[in-house]
């Protein structure tokens, strides 16, 4: 098999519902007969990426993430149960054009699995599982009862620790809340850097996050092993406390082979063999899906590899509307714009590389380029541009992402017809000297989980001073009310983008906007508020620009929109711009 077959690629596809359509997020790769992966709770099929590899050697292997989890969108259903998760894994593969399939479920994905093959056995050639639940009552009781720990967004930050504590300890004890020496696993505490991927899966499930898992506590394991006819591999490996769990089973169908391995390699290689003996047939090529609604989620697939994009089709024949989220954030920053721009202008919202949903080379399934070099971001850009088959685009950048949006204007300028500078960063000297040295908060990282607070008061402080590190009286800013779930999003995204954001914020900081502002030959408009420094830094910006005007930027966003929509839908002869001698 080739090394382009064998590579992981990310897609979305939409399944139509009562209400629209509700996106599904999977990972592919491989070619072959199909093995299906579904992941644990609160995880995502990002936790699957080392099997995947191991197994598109000989199959085509599609993982989903289960609704409410990864970047699936929810169900409509308020409590689901296993028997919803087995019947939307079916549509969506019908969807796929996927028929006959090999399961492998791990968790709360082995019950769906089961559930899977119970229901659909002229479809399912077989069936394997790591880690199946067989509770008595009262563990039932007790887990449904203690395991979820709510985690609104508090202003305080403190929701951040229970979701270190939990994630710690749900390797070091089983049920993670009970702290017993009788209770405690043999497992190795990863790495606080490895744990992070998980942390950051439970962020993105938010407060959906108890429902998979509920559903998967409530299944009835015993009563549905016995409808199963098609072959069946129920396993686990030690230290998991589930392979214990398997003693349980009484008298079970002739097709279940049910057995606990000592180890995680023995698990997956018996796996192997059982695919091996009943897997048959090909995979269709993927399907390419339009992405529908408001600010739907897809990838942009480029030869540096796939770059998450959140787009909305708009009804206007104008450029679209490129929007370059601030170094740290994400696209999500965008949302509520978005929403009331969507219908005027087609938008493009990308996660730069190493922020947000686009992950670095390094997780085999990210963009391969150094985030922190702006050419080689102006190039992808343009890239991205022609991938879409968009010739020129308006841009809005903001904050730091002036930068890059000024490097592509600079290196295509037939490609960029307008730019909006939001809250530009155009300092003198002397604050640009003390921004490098003192604005990267620390959030590498930390066994104690600190980093996840460092992070938070990074996005809360930044709303109540500037720059955020400096709390004299005199530098505090106009509080317009503190928002724990912007600052949360905000604390997520800066986790997210920890290992890049250092030397991605350097570069566009060290990036001297000086000498480059006369030379663009676009309109630019500066927009920030007027109670905030930036607000001084547009004014100062526009004189050294060509066509350059400030505008006031609102509180209401339904008024940003307008500052926006006013700016690119004049024609140039209209444009009220300052023109610069």
């Amino acid at each position: 098999m080739n090394m382009s077959a064998s590579r992981i690629t990310k897609h979305f596809i939409s399944v139509p519902t009562e209400h629209g359509s509700r996106q599904v997020h999977y990972r592919r790769a491989g070619g072959g007969p199909v093995v299906v992966m579904l992941h644990q709770s609160p995880s995502s099929s990002r936790d699957l990426i080392p099997l995947i590899e191991a197994f598109a050697s000989d199959f085509t292997v599609i993982a989903p993430d289960t609704p409410g989890y990864g970047l699936s969108e929810s169900f409509e259903l308020t409590d689901p149960v296993i028997d919803d998760y087995a019947v939307a894994l079916a549509t969506f593969l019908d969807l796929l054009g996927v028929g006959d399939v090999c399961l492998l479920g791990n968790h709360t994905g082995a019950a769906i699995a089961i559930e899977f093959a119970r229901r659909f056995p002229a479809r399912t050639q077989a069936v394997v599982t790591n880690g199946y639940v067989l509770f008595t009552d009262a563990e039932r009781d007790d887990v449904l009862q203690h395991y979820f720990v709510p985690f609104e967004p508090e202003s305080d930050g403190a929701h951040f620790t229970r979701v270190w504590t939990r994630i710690r300890d749900q390797v070091i004890f089983f049920p993670w809340y009970a702290q017993f020496n009788e209770t405690r696993l043999a497992f190795d505490v990863p790495d606080a850097k490895d744990l992070m991927p998980t942390v950051n899966d439970l962020l993105r499930a938010g407060l959906d996050e108890p429902i998979a898992y509920r559903a998967a506590f409530l299944y009835p394991g015993f009563a549905r092993l016995q409808d199963l006819t098609v072959p069946t591999g129920l396993f686990a490996a030690h230290p998991d406390p589930l392979a214990d769990q398997l003693e349980r089973l009484g008298e079970i169908p002739d097709c279940i082979e049910a057995k606990a391995y000592e180890s995680y390699a023995d698990l997956f290689a018996r796996a192997r063999e059982i695919f091996h003996a009943h897997a048959s047939g090909a995979a269709p090529e993927p399907v390419i899906p339009v992405a529908d609604g408001h600010f739907a989620q897809d990838y942009i697939h480029v030869a540096q590899g796939q770059v998450y994009v959140r787009r909305c089709a708009g009804l206007s024949d104008e450029p679209p509307l490129l929007l370059l989220h601030h170094v740290g954030e994400s696209a999500q920053s965008f949302r509520a714009l978005a929403d009331v721009l969507a219908g005027h202008r087609t938008l493009l919202a990308i996660d730069l590389p190493g922020h947000g949903e686009t992950g670095g080379g390094e997780t085999g399934d990210g963009v391969a380029i150094d985030p922190s070099h702006l050419t080689d971001l102006a190039i992808l850009l343009q890239d991205i541009l022609t991938a879409e088959g968009i010739d020129c685009v308006d841009v809005l950048a903001d904050g730091l992402a002036a930068s890059v949006a000024t490097s592509l204007a600079q290196t295509a300028p037939q490609r960029v017809r307008r730019l909006i500078f939001k809250n530009i960063w155009y300092v003198g000297a002397a604050l640009k000297a003390d921004l490098a040295t003192r604005a990267v908060p620390d959030v590498t990282p930390r066994f104690h989980g600190g980093h996840l607070l460092a992070a938070w008061f990074f996005a809360r402080d930044s709303e109540l001073f500037w720059p955020w590190y400096d709390t004299r009286a005199e530098a505090a800013l106009p509080l317009k009310g503190l928002d724990p779930r912007l600052i949360h999003q905000r604390a997520c995204d800066l986790l997210k983008a920890w290992d890049d954001y250092p030397a991605c914020f350097e570069a566009a900081l060290s990036y001297d906007l000086r000498p480059v502002l006369p030379k663009l030959t676009q309109p630019v408009l500066f927009a920030a508020d007027p109670d905030r420094p930036h607000y001084r830094y547009s004014e100062d910006a526009v004189n050294q620009t060509r066509q350059g005007c400030v505008k006031a930027w609102p509180d209401d966003v339904r008024a940003q929109a307008d500052v926006i929509l006013a700016f690119l839908d004049k024609s140039p002869e209209k444009l009220k711009v300052r023109n610069r001698k």
